[in-house]
């Protein structure tokens, strides 16, 4: 005992020790600090991501039928288009695609009806376009009623 009071009679070693725990708690408070920024900058961008509508509902996008189920977009994969651009050019061409087909979907049916409409006016039925739409969407049942 007498050695040790003898060694550490200037404080050499005491010092040396609250050295040792001052750097250790400068490097814990810096790793907290890192810890605390990344997940400050997780948490602001899943808020950023959330904020400009980006779906990560993996049953939401499983059950999208827009871009998965064209035909051009499903032969391809993500490794043959391999800059980010052209992955959303390939994405967007997908998109006009299915709103052209949309499109000429609508316009067909609009077509349809108005023509049923001409032919229900030229054969001398006063037909009003309410009827039309539910003998479309009613079906069988509805032709059945105007039978009998």
């Amino acid at each position: 005992m007498r050695e040790v009071r003898k060694e550490d009679a200037n404080g050499e070693n005491a010092a040396f020790r609250k050295a040792v725990v001052e750097e250790l708690e400068s490097k814990a408070r810096v790793h907290r600090e890192k810890v605390r920024v990344a997940t400050e900058k997780k948490l602001e961008r899943e808020a950023n991501l959330c904020a400009t509508g980006v779906e990560r509902d993996r049953v939401k996008i499983k059950s999208m039928t827009l871009i998965v189920k064209d035909d051009i977009i499903r032969k391809t994969t993500l490794v043959s288009i391999p800059r980010r651009q052209d992955k959303l050019d390939a994405v967007l061409a997908a998109l006009d695609r299915y709103e052209a087909n949309t499109n000429t979907a609508l316009s067909n049916a609009s077509d349809d009806a108005i023509m049923k409409i001409d032919s229900f006016a030229a054969a001398g039925a006063d037909v009003e376009m309410g009827d039309v739409e539910k003998d479309e969407l009613s079906g069988e049942e509805e032709d059945e009623e105007l039978y009998h």
